[in-house]
């Protein structure tokens, strides 16, 4: 582990020297990491890369993420990674509009560090210590639209208010989508996207047991049949998914 440090309350950045997994890791794939004394591995998604290794944002919620979150900077990790899809974003000349609630933002984090032009990114939470340090991503150029339920942060309500705002007040012809958050989040955008005609990609979040596909405990109903969340995505186009 080169660095873990907590960016807010119950939140933290871990980077962890993996170069070679780095050379080979694309926006939207995810990682499986064992932590001490927990049995099942633990996704995360793969919030950024640079020459000496891999960056995961993640948010203390059950044992182990609390195990990871007490494992000393000179601890090793015992990982799978990469795995799953990413992202696709030929962007045609469109703006990139991408959509984070919660720990979402870290699948869209690297994302927004690797797309070659700038839009825009909303990102909600709960209250202000559920909205992460973005600095980074500004420095891109991206304009950044802030929501919490509490109004402690930005706009007061959910961010997919601020999404209808700014497509109500653009040309969705010139758009794409991409989402990751909460179900109900998603289920929000993906009606949005398809009401306004725009092409997206959700990248959903589901408790999975391998990572692989084997244990088929992430399956997801698309059209007339069902895929692995772990193995056929976890990123998906918006319309393939049925909320």
């Amino acid at each position: 582990m080169i660095e873990q440090v907590l960016i807010s309350p119950g939140y933290y950045k871990m980077i962890l020297k993996a170069p070679t997994i780095a050379r080979v890791s694309r926006p939207g794939q995810f990682a499986m990491l064992k932590a001490p004394g927990v049995f099942l591995r633990r996704p995360l998604s793969i919030a950024g890369v640079n020459k000496d290794g891999i960056e995961f944002i993640y948010r203390v919620v059950g044992a182990g993420t609390r195990e990871l979150s007490l494992l000393p900077r000179e601890s090793a990790l015992d990982i799978i990674a990469p795995l799953g899809n990413g992202y696709e974003y030929d962007l045609k000349n469109r703006v990139p509009l991408l959509v984070a609630g919660g720990t979402g933002i870290a699948s869209l984090r690297f994302l927004a560090l690797s797309m070659p032009v700038a839009g825009v990114l909303f990102y909600g939470g709960k209250t202000k210590n559920d909205i992460l340090p973005l600095k980074e991503i500004a420095a891109r150029g991206w304009k950044i639209l802030i929501a919490t339920e509490d109004g402690s942060r930005g706009h007061k309500g959910f961010v997919t208010d601020l999404l209808k705002r700014h497509i109500g007040a653009g040309r969705p012809g010139n758009m794409v989508l991409y989402t990751c958050g909460p179900h109900g989040m998603e289920k929000c955008v993906s009606q949005i996207a398809a009401d306004n005609n725009i092409p997206g990609y959700v990248s959903l979040e589901e408790m999975m047991a391998c990572g692989t596909g084997n244990c088929q405990g992430c399956a997801v109903k698309t059209g007339d049949s069902y895929k692995m969340v772990c193995s056929d995505g976890p990123v998906f186009n918006i319309n393939d998914i049925c909320f």
